[in-house]
């Protein structure tokens, strides 16, 4: 299944992407030497904090530890945690002066609509891929064609750095409370009038990480990315023998490594939305002298990327 697993990838993260505005450009230059429209301030900065209203998904075994606000916010609530430092975008500065950046790519609103916004063919796609893959293993049994995904449209996300100064920026997404249904034919003159229905409700959980550059010559990059599938709940009641058997490598397909490696196994998890708008600064990082190293540090939730040629900081000198 490569090519439908490919397909939800790309969907998932990239089919946003235009209509948030991700291109970065220059401040202060004219079009002739960037070729580009003007640089795009930093959007509105979303305060996951009082004074919204969040889903709390207590009761919920994988997102016990979360809130879910409106405008896809994730807020962690760990007892005893303080967690870490939003971040809703970056910035490429030299001594200050910022030159290109985008300041909402990464808030919670922005990363979620790259997948509410794209539902319909996600839920189709997910659908002829898991009948494609547990159909052959059923043992004459099938699921319907007319079985139904549905995806959450509770979506949060929220990208964040340890520290106020931090070379890697955490983004982790969280989709609670996904169902497939779908009914299973059985091999009998009986007629699809008796054909069982079940469901299987499960989240999801996705996370992946930007890295950083020390300096101007090395590029910005988002790595590897993880995607769990948890509190998998399969209704399936009152059956047995071998329609039980054939229900139960549906189960099987969602708790095994089939769902996870299928939707990772292109890039890991692809997150294209987010690595466009990251690969787009890498040639204005190019564009400083090679003698300027990187202090990347939050600005207004803003992690800018202030490129400085000067004497490092000595940091206190104890006596």
């Amino acid at each position: 299944m490569p090519s439908t697993s490919r397909y939800i990838l790309a969907a998932l993260f990239c089919t946003g992407l235009a209509s948030i505005g991700s291109t970065f450009a220059a401040h202060g230059a004219t079009d002739e030497e960037n070729g580009v429209p003007g640089y795009e301030q930093p959007g509105p900065i979303v305060n996951a904090a009082e004074g919204q209203d969040y889903i709390r998904l207590a009761g919920n075994g994988a997102f016990t530890d979360f809130k879910i606000g409106k405008a896809g916010q994730l807020m962690i609530i760990k007892p005893n945690s303080f967690g870490g430092l939003q971040v809703t975008g970056l910035e490429i500065a030299r001594n200050n002066v910022p030159l290109a950046g985008n300041g909402n790519f990464l808030s919670g609103s922005s990363i979620c609509q790259y997948w509410t916004s794209n539902l319909d063919r996600l839920n189709g796609a997910f659908k002829d891929m898991v009948r494609s893959t547990v159909n052959p293993r059923m043992g004459g049994f099938t699921i319907r064609s007319d079985a139904r995904s549905q995806l959450t449209q509770n979506c949060g996300a929220r990208a964040e750095v340890l520290m106020a100064c931090d070379n890697k920026v955490a983004v982790r997404i969280a989709l609670p409370g996904n169902r497939f249904l779908f009914h299973v034919t059985t091999p009998s003159v009986i007629g699809g009038w008796a054909d069982p229905e079940f469901s299987v409700d499960f989240d999801l959980e996705a996370r992946t990480q930007i890295s950083i550059p020390a300096n101007v010559t090395s590029p910005m990059g988002v790595g590897k990315t993880t995607i769990a599938v948890s509190n998998i709940r399969l209704n399936a009641q009152n059956v047995s023998g071998k329609l039980a058997l054939a229900v139960q490598k549906v189960h099987q397909y969602f708790t095994g490594n089939d769902l996870t490696q299928q939707l990772t196994q292109d890039r890991q998890f692809n997150f294209a939305g987010i690595q466009q708008p990251v690969a787009d600064l890498n040639p204005w990082l190019r564009k400083i002298p090679s003698d300027h190293r990187i202090e990347a540090c939050i600005n207004n939730n803003v992690l800018r990327l202030n490129a400085v040629n000067g004497p490092e900081d000595p940091g206190p000198i104890v006596k």
